[in-house]
């Protein structure tokens, strides 16, 4: 699958899809986090590249750069590059 993307400013591509990151904070029950890694790498791999963020999310920014670390490991920084993470306060 390749998702739509939107340019949400001049020459910066989002995909129309964003992954939420809610779901991945400890305050919804245990985090298995070596799944969560892998399902947000399956999302990347899905055509969704841009996640959400936000202040409350505890613990979700670890999850986003042990993804990107484990990205980049495996397949090099320009894998990891594309996860573009977004946030709000």
């Amino acid at each position: 699958m390749t998702a739509r993307t939107f340019e949400l400013a001049t020459g910066y591509t989002i995909s129309r899809v964003i992954r939420g990151g809610w779901q991945l904070a400890g305050g919804h029950g245990a985090i298995d986090r070596e799944q969560a890694v892998a399902d947000l790498i399956a999302t990347l791999d899905a055509g969704i590249f841009t996640y959400d963020c936000a202040d409350i999310y505890t613990g979700v920014e670890e999850l986003f750069g042990a993804a990107r670390l484990r990205l980049a490991n495996e397949r090099g920084l320009d894998a990891a590059a594309r996860m573009k993470v977004h946030t709000k306060l």
